[in-house]
């Protein structure tokens, strides 16, 4: 498969789609990572003509990658080859626990359980709305959002499920700090009313969490506007938070210290769902899923990324 790099001349800062929170910060210091032939804020795809736009990416601490599209589940290698492994109904988002893959079931209201190895699917929970990205908890349970409402769902590996917050307008992609003490979660719509309080655009909030448990309130890091639609996240060595602007085109870099936001541009693709490689993957690059074509993309970040894989 012929593999087309785009280059990209600079990082800009964006000024049309972000709100007035939004500050230039430096390029992040060097660090450490392997050659490539992309220099940071370049990319290019990895895989291409899938059946379906896909949505849904995780990768393992081995370097395994999967993808979802919204009926079938992949793995996809370095090389951008791929293998479909399971149908699964509505897939979208998608997390890792002990090298078993949990699904997201947008239009059922199921989460899934796929053993990697032997590819049978279960149902974990059910009634859970609109699941879109799962992710796992340092405490090893499950936390599923719902971006039609303001709901994150916990779900333990045995399938109960509690109502963990509702504090974050329409949330979408979740990650934790390195020490598990917050959560930042990207909001993908802009609501009328949040709990009362008025209109509210989307952006990255942050959650305070102790002994697994939110401690109100939700600190917003960062406004972006309405449209934008934040998606999927991910987290690099130094703490620094990545969103996906997929209306928008563009990959944010957000310091939450200070709520300071850099921006890659990304061309035609519209970033989903997001992780740092490892194994064979660059660990210094994002692979990113394009919600608004059938392909996947690495964008070059020019940091080691920090795991989510957890337990």
């Amino acid at each position: 498969m012929d593999r087309l790099i785009v280059l990209m001349a600079t990082l800009l800062v964006a000024t049309g789609c972000l709100g007035s929170t939004v500050k230039q910060i430096a390029n992040a210091v060097p660090s450490d990572c392997p050659e490539s032939i992309l220099a940071t804020g370049e990319f290019e795809v990895l895989t291409e003509d899938l059946p379906d736009n896909p949505e849904g990416l995780a990768m393992a601490r081995d370097g395994r990658l999967y993808i979802s599209t919204p009926d079938t589940v992949f793995q996809v290698a370095a090389d951008g080859t791929r293998t479909s492994l399971a149908s699964v109904p509505a897939a979208l988002g998608l997390a890792l626990s002990g090298g078993d893959l949990y699904i997201a079931g947008f239009t059922d209201g199921n989460l899934y359980h796929m053993f990697t190895e032997s590819k049978v699917t279960r149902t974990v929970a059910a009634g859970l709305g609109h699941p879109n990205y799962p992710v796992v908890t340092p405490w090893a349970t499950l936390l599923v959002a719902d971006d039609t409402v303001n709901r994150v769902s916990e779900v333990t590996f045995d399938g109960v499920a509690t109502v963990w917050t509702d504090l974050v307008p329409t949330p979408n992609g979740i990650v934790f700090s390195a020490d598990g003490a917050t959560a930042y979660v990207a909001s993908t719509f802009a609501v009328t009313d949040l709990n009362g309080g008025g209109p509210e655009d989307p952006g990255l909030w942050a959650l305070d969490i102790v002994d697994g448990a939110v401690q109100p309130p939700a600190r917003k890091l960062v406004t972006f506007d309405a449209g934008t639609t934040p998606d999927g996240v991910a987290l690099d060595d130094e703490g620094t938070v990545y969103v996906g602007l997929n209306v928008a085109r563009q990959v944010a870099r957000v310091d939450p210290r200070n709520g300071s936001v850099e921006v890659f541009e990304f061309g035609k693709v519209g970033p989903a769902s997001m992780a740092f490689g490892r194994g064979d993957f660059d660990r210094c690059s994002l692979y990113v899923t394009n919600l608004l074509g059938r392909d996947v993309w690495r964008l070059r970040i020019g940091r080691p990324g920090f795991p989510t894989e957890r337990n």
